[in-house]
């Protein structure tokens, strides 16, 4: 689950068709007040002059700058859910784009109307972003998100998709001359793909490291994240 700054922002784009200038993201945020829990209560306290100066709000784009591609942290740490397009972003000046909208955000979540967006999974993508530059190139197919190890990184797993557990964790037993990884968990899905994104997420958000589908977390922990998607 994103930050409720980051959802709000998300939802403000998604209503606005996909990008708009902040201005016109606070003034969505004023008229729809109901729609933006976090929003609302800075802007009620806003009112009442309960705000401080590093509270203001053009500072605000410190509370979601990780959920953009603009952030300066870590990898592991940013989740690139839209992304500044011009102008001064610690001032929230000039326009931002939102690239995608998970439904999963939402307790009930309502699609605005005449949106126009590529659906994948439980996610609207933005059709002006090609789905592969924002790590959504997911087949839209039935498969196993799979859980592997390997005794030479203790303590470490390996999330993948495949269609055939078997056969993919005989293509990684090709490169290892003692043959020693090992099935640890799988679950199948009719889109393994989206599955598998999700499955990731949660997995660097719990995980004490993580690099790119390899996850320092235990089995238990990971098992209880695929079968809670």
């Amino acid at each position: 689950m994103v930050g409720r700054w980051a959802r709000d922002i998300a939802y403000a784009l998604l209503r606005l068709g996909w990008n708009a200038r902040w201005e016109d993201i606070r003034d969505e945020f004023i008229k729809n007040k109901h729609l933006y829990p976090q929003a609302s209560d800075f802007l009620d306290r806003e009112d009442r002059g309960e705000t401080s100066a590093s509270g203001s709000w053009p500072n605000m784009a410190g509370k979601f700058g990780k959920h953009s591609t603009t952030s300066k942290l870590k990898d592991k740490d940013s989740q690139k859910i839209f992304r500044h397009l011009d102008g001064n972003r610690k001032k929230n000046k000039g326009h931002w784009e939102l690239l995608y909208y998970d439904m999963g955000w939402d307790d009930e979540f309502v699609c605005p109307e005449h949106l126009e967006s590529d659906v994948i999974g439980n996610y609207h993508c933005n059709p002006k972003v090609s789905r592969f530059l924002i790590g959504f190139d997911f087949p839209d197919e039935p498969g196993d998100v799979y859980l592997i190890s390997n005794p030479a990184w203790k303590g470490w797993l390996k999330c993948g998709k495949a269609g055939s557990v078997s056969s993919r964790l005989s293509s990684y037993q090709t490169g290892s001359p003692h043959r020693d990884y090992e099935p640890e968990f799988s679950r199948y899905f009719l889109d393994c793909g989206a599955a598998e994104k999700r499955a990731h997420r949660l997995l660097r958000a719990r995980a004490t490291n993580w690099d790119h589908e390899w996850f320092e977390i235990s089995l238990s922990d990971a098992k209880a994240i695929l079968r809670s998607l």
